[in-house]
């Protein structure tokens, strides 16, 4: 898509996909269709005789959710009140060291055997870490100026309000489908939780590495942070939420893969966020402005 403003033109190339990973979606293909990943797919229609003709000037990339198969984790939390559904972060090996934490004082108070086996695995080095890694060094084929890598919004079930009235922001339980109680489903406050700490660690991980390439390779990887406070008290179940409904899912693409998505709302405040990124990233060199600003 190519936009013409005045004395500008500016050309925007999308190839996410939803459900993609680091490894089966960016870096290679996603579905039985794709011939590559998204990165060769961008290197592709950059690339004019074996060289690149175009260098990007900003490439915003969000990944991790689905390397941890949250989608996955949250059904069978739905479908089960008391499952440890983040065992699923177990078998990707993920070397999130605040996750321990986070998880003890969100969800489990005493160190349960979970914890102990969480806390060792959190020392390991893992797939996705290095997945990361593989994924930087495929970008780096682009030369972009910058690579925006945005904030995951993580208050997925908080509240707006408390009970008593007064702001909320807590994890909270679920609500529609995901409170199906006749069906034997339903999602409660603790692993509403659970997912707020979770996906916090993995935004911490996230940081970390752009921090380390910026650091150690000398690469212009920067966190566009802000996101998750945007979306504190826009939970799904919060009467003002930033998230798709299942029923609206099924309403617009007649299917529930929708769901827990971002909304129009949820959308609008993250590129708030990645164009006020954008604005202090390029602010130096005096090629982009943007004057727009908004508030959760």
């Amino acid at each position: 898509m190519t936009m013409r403003v005045p004395g500008r033109k500016i050309t925007y190339v999308k190839v996410a996909c939803s459900g993609a990973a680091t490894r089966k979606g960016l870096l290679e293909p996603q579905r039985d269709y794709q011939a590559v990943g998204q990165i060769d797919e961008l290197i592709q229609l950059l690339t004019v005789d074996g060289k690149l003709i175009r260098r990007p000037d900003v490439l915003t990339v969000t990944t991790g959710a689905n390397d941890l198969e949250f989608a996955d984790a949250l059904e069978e939390m739905a479908k089960n009140v008391d499952t440890a559904w983040w065992q699923n972060f177990l078998m990707q090996r993920v070397p999130f060291g605040a996750v321990y934490s986070l998880l003890r004082h969100a969800a489990f108070p005493e160190k349960s055997e979970h914890l102990i086996r969480l806390e060792g695995e959190a020392k390991l080095g893992g797939a996705f870490a290095a997945s990361l890694d593989q994924l930087a060094e495929k970008i780096a084929q682009l030369a972009p100026r910058a690579v925006l890598v945005t904030e995951y919004p993580v208050a997925m079930f908080d509240k707006k309000e408390r009970s008593d009235g007064k702001p909320g922001g807590e994890p909270g339980g679920g609500c529609g489908i995901f409170t199906t109680v006749t069906m034997g489903v339903g999602l409660i406050s603790r692993e509403g939780g659970i997912i707020e700490a979770v996906g916090t660690a993995l935004n911490d991980e996230l940081r970390k590495w752009c921090q380390r390439r910026r650091e150690d390779h000398q690469e212009p990887y920067y966190f566009v942070d802000g996101i998750a406070d945007r979306f504190k008290r826009h939970g799904y179940c919060s009467g003002q939420s930033y998230w798709r409904f299942a029923e609206d899912s099924f309403r617009m693409q007649l299917d529930g893969d929708g769901t827990m998505h971002p909304n129009d709302h949820g959308h609008q405040q993250i590129a708030f966020a990645v164009a006020e990124a954008m604005e202090s990233t390029f602010h130096e060199l005096g090629e982009l402005s943007y004057t727009g600003r908004g508030t959760g």
